[in-house]
């Protein structure tokens, strides 16, 4: 049985959501990011995950970049988890439309610092017969 891929669900098409920017301490942000083929959805917004990263101490995870609570956040592992990487305050409805001046990381001793270089971006060609898919999920009606 073939495992379905966020591609072959029709939920990435024509371009790539890449990240730059990201300071040196939290390089393993910069890259691209795919779409979580498992949760594609958080919130009615795009979940979007980063495999291979590997933290300070070498050990390796998968990055979540996802919605909740009127803000984009970062996690390590599964979403929602209690460590955040980074987060915005925005309520765009893709990690792509949030102001950089948003974006910042809570620090040490609770003392949060901004990310002022640190964007999302989506790559690739862009037309009117290919048009990025950056969609968000409709509300689910009630029956």
């Amino acid at each position: 049985m073939a495992t379905a891929t966020a591609r072959s669900l029709g939920l990435v098409r024509h371009g790539r959501l890449t990240a730059h920017g990201a300071p040196s301490k939290l390089d393993f942000l910069n890259g691209e990011w795919e779409r979580c083929d498992r949760e594609p959805h958080i919130c009615d917004r795009p979940h979007f995950v980063r495999a291979c990263c590997v933290d300070s101490q070498g050990c390796a995870f998968e990055a979540h970049l996802f919605y909740t609570f009127g803000h984009w956040y970062v996690t390590p592992g599964a979403a929602g988890g209690a460590m955040i990487l980074c987060g915005a305050r925005s309520d765009s409805l893709s990690p792509t439309t949030v102001d950089a001046k948003q974006w910042h990381h809570p620090g040490g001793a609770g003392e949060p610092f901004s990310l002022p270089e640190l964007e999302f971006v989506c790559e690739g060609p862009n037309t009117e017969e290919e048009p990025f898919l950056m969609e968000v999920r409709p509300p689910s009606l009630s029956p």
